[in-house]
């Protein structure tokens, strides 16, 4: 079945932008590839909230987690000494500040803190006691030194965590302008794309984008069961963009893509030069945690550029917050 991207007006009446309401997390390591999580957090903050046309920077509070560190020879961890322990969130403490000081130019709307314990859910945890509405952090690399090193945490603080969590690669400047919704019509897909709404730049583009699987339809004009399909999947599109709540001033696109949902993606947003893919992913239970082969698992490892994952809402109060 061919492909076909078609441009369409935000539907409804215009939607004024609104911004992220609730502090931002940021998790670093204290290497550069953190860089660009700095970047992002210091131009989404910038934007903050809007109380009576005035816009108020957002807190960010800065995390960087001595984690137990032997991933390597694990039966080791129980036994280092807690001075070891000490000295490591210490220098890892130093090194976030250190970022700070380089990359922040007014942080008065900045904390930082070192945290101990295993890196990813620790940073889930702490995303919900801060109330905080993002979580920022790198993206991290793709060889396999890094990924046995830590930089799949990413990875699996998205599989964790109830907070949407934007991993930016180390070259990241500003905010989103061009970006790519993956959408299977869910709560977390939609969650996600509200979230994205809350960050991408004014004048930007977004195509809303759903990939289906190849049923065998024939790609003729005259088949009457793909022509009824791509009658239904265009009005569902509609329907998804217009519970968004896309901002006035954003550039809206929809399109049917067919394939293998991460690999295609992943083939839309090189071709479309998007600088941000938006997903959801699936529950968070123990399974989903350990499925490595989801859509969220492949896009971390394959994305080239930045990536925002949703999970669904699991309380009322969470859905309002991206509303």
């Amino acid at each position: 079945m061919p492909t076909t991207t078609v441009s369409v007006s935000s539907p409804g009446p215009a939607v004024p932008r609104r911004r992220l309401e609730k502090p931002i997390l940021l998790a670093t390591d204290g290497t550069a590839q953190s860089s660009g999580a700095f970047a992002a957090a210091v131009a989404i903050a910038a934007g903050g909230t809007r109380r009576s046309d005035r816009a108020t920077k957002l807190d960010v509070h800065v995390v960087t987690v001595c984690d137990a560190i032997p991933v390597v020879v694990p039966e080791i961890a129980p036994v280092l000494p807690h001075q070891f322990l000490e000295g490591r969130r210490s220098d890892m403490l130093s090194a976030a500040l250190d970022q700070l000081r380089y990359n922040v130019a007014d942080s008065s709307n900045w904390s930082v803190a070192a945290l101990s314990g295993p890196a990813a859910p620790t940073i889930a945890e702490t995303a919900v006691e801060a109330d905080a509405s993002l979580i920022v952090m790198g993206l991290g690399k793709h060889d396999l030194y890094e990924r046995v090193f830590g930089s799949e945490t990413a990875l699996r603080v998205m599989q964790q965590s109830r907070v949407p969590v934007l991993a930016v690669p180390q070259n990241w400047i500003g905010i989103p302008r061009n970006v790519l919704v993956a959408v299977d019509f869910g709560p977390a897909s939609l969650r996600a794309a509200k979230t994205a709404m809350r960050i991408v730049a004014p004048g930007g583009s977004v195509c809303f984008a759903h990939v289906a699987p190849d049923l065998g339809l024939a790609e003729s004009d005259g088949d009457e069961l793909a022509a009824i399909y791509q009658t239904n999947l265009e009005e569902e599109l509609e329907r998804f963009i217009g519970a968004v709540d896309v901002p006035a001033d954003v550039k809206v696109t929809r399109t049917a893509l067919y394939g293998d949902p991460a690999r295609t993606l992943l083939d839309r947003a090189r071709t479309q030069g998007a600088d941000m893919i938006v997903a959801g992913t699936h529950g968070l239970n123990a399974l989903a945690r350990l499925f490595v082969g989801s859509v969220a698992s492949k896009l971390v490892r394959g994305a080239q550029c930045a990536l925002l994952v949703t999970a669904a809402p699991t309380e009322r109060r969470e859905e309002r917050g991206v509303r």
